[in-house]
């Protein structure tokens, strides 16, 4: 007798789990699994494929809000709304970073570093880093609106 012969003779079966239904509740914004929480009544039902595209997007830099019914909403970094449907899971969502802010950002790298290595220790900075410094602080303030990319860091 094979095993789900002798289960349904002896009246044992495997239980079953039941199927996870997912909600959506704007206030947070987030979601429930019906199998592990008690889902609030201002819930929105959410359909398993939506879902996966939806947590795809995230995962992918996109933002997660709620329309004026309560639906979940994807948004890329721009503030664009994604459809569910056209989400792809080798896209990026997340906000494209400017120049600027590249620069704002390897400023205060470059800063610390710089700090670490010379002033820290009473060195003076060699001019290269001090015109790298600028460099970068000036299209950091804006002030240099002509560069396309950022410079490169002295070799030493």
């Amino acid at each position: 007798m094979t095993d789900a012969a002798s289960e349904a003779a002896s009246g044992q079966t495997e239980a079953t789990t039941p199927a996870s239904t997912t909600y959506f509740v704007a206030a947070g914004p987030g979601f429930y699994d019906s199998r592990i929480a008690a889902v609030p009544e201002n819930a929105v039902l959410v359909q398993a494929d939506t879902y996966a595209s939806i947590m795809t997007a995230i995962n992918n830099g996109a933002t997660l809000s709620a329309d004026a019914n309560g639906n979940p909403v994807i948004k890329d970094g721009t503030g664009n709304v994604i459809t569910p449907a056209s989400v792809k899971a080798d896209t990026s969502y997340a906000p494209v970073q400017t120049l600027q802010s590249k620069a704002q950002d390897e400023l205060s790298a470059q800063q610390t570093l710089v700090m670490r290595n010379y002033t820290v220790f009473g060195d003076a900075t060699p001019d290269a880093w001090i015109t790298y410094l600028k460099a970068l602080r000036a299209i950091a303030d804006g002030s240099d609106t002509t560069s396309t990319a950022l410079p490169s860091a002295p070799a030493s």
